[in-house]
């Protein structure tokens, strides 16, 4: 099982956090890929200095048995083009249940080309 997930770049959320949430509901409710919405903002840790930000992973989990091209270029343009609407940056990555530490795959912003779609099945289908 492939287990993935896409989440906004950045931690400086609270602006924005009403409009990615309904956007990512909607996204998961029409996308048939069974996909969670994720809205986990960390509590702040003592390591973190005044300015800084603690963690927030807002976005999607899913999980598949393989990602096919037509899922990954649906998922591309829909985070081209809510990257246009909100001037945010998203990274998709997978999680390994025996890991601690996930593998960010990619970035997605405005003006990332549709054959990211493509090259996401490569590097997980190795195809």
């Amino acid at each position: 099982m492939l287990n993935f997930y896409v989440y906004v770049d950045g931690a400086d959320l609270d602006q924005c956090e009403a409009n990615l949430t309904q956007a990512f509901s909607e996204f998961a409710v029409t996308s048939n890929l069974g996909a969670k919405v994720i809205n986990d903002k960390y509590p702040r840790t003592p390591d973190l200095g005044p300015g800084d930000l603690s963690d927030w992973n807002l976005g999607l989990n899913f999980s598949t048995t393989a990602l096919s091209e037509t899922v990954a270029n649906e998922l591309m343009s829909f985070l081209t083009k809510l990257s246009q609407q909100t001037d945010r940056d998203f990274v998709i990555g997978m999680w390994h249940p025996n890991k601690r530490i996930p593998d960010d795959l990619m970035f997605i912003g405005a003006n990332s080309p549709m054959s990211k779609g493509t090259e996401l099945c490569l590097m997980v289908n190795g195809r």
